[in-house]
């Protein structure tokens, strides 16, 4: 993402948030809110984590509203882009 995700207050940098399986809680075929049948009951195989403000990827596609916030504070005050929104006028448009 272009900074430290760890010293930025992430501690589940590549893991998604809501997910399934491997090393990553990733996979393309079980996604969050997916479910499986096993034994003939319906369970819940990719519940969301507990602390999504830990983890920048929500589903293995999408950030989570934490790593969103985070890009946006950055790209608004200038630290990932020069000039800042601010100072090129962007914002006043909003």
């Amino acid at each position: 993402m272009g900074f430290n995700e760890r010293t930025a207050g992430f501690k589940q940098p590549l893991r998604t948030c809501c997910g399934h399986g491997g090393k990553y809680n990733y996979n393309k075929k079980l996604g969050c809110g997916a479910k499986i049948y096993k034994h003939g009951k319906e369970a819940l195989v990719g519940a969301p984590c507990q602390d999504p403000s830990t983890y920048v990827n929500w589903d293995g596609v999408h950030f989570t509203q934490a790593a969103n916030n985070y890009i946006f504070e950055r790209i608004v005050n200038g630290s990932f882009s020069r000039p800042s929104a601010i100072e090129h006028g962007l914002l006043w448009e909003l």
